[in-house]
């Protein structure tokens, strides 16, 4: 449902195999282990933001990079997806 929210917002997003990924895995499958080990019901995400364009240029390194604007429009959406029961909102009228 993210991607498909991303896509549909023109928001660039690409898949990462780095190196830091491995990284990034570790700690999602902690929150998702911490999910069946508790007795909470909450939900889990995680996002991993590339480099702002000002950060790319000063490392110089050739990550990928995308503006700020477009990162907090993308972190909107995936708080919106991450939030969303499926029920109607306020404005929408009842289905």
């Amino acid at each position: 449902m993210f991607a498909r929210q991303i896509t549909v917002g023109f928001i660039p997003r690409l898949k990462s195999w780095a190196f830091s990924s491995n990284r990034c895995n570790d700690l999602l499958y902690a929150a998702c282990h911490l999910v069946e080990t508790t007795d909470r019901e909450f939900r889990i995400g995680f996002v991993h933001v590339p480099f702002s364009h000002g950060q790319a240029a000063v490392r110089d390194e050739g990550e990928p990079s995308v503006s700020l604007e477009a990162m907090e429009q993308g972190l909107r959406v995936g708080l919106e997806v991450a939030v969303d029961d499926g029920s109607p909102r306020d404005s929408e009228p009842p289905a």
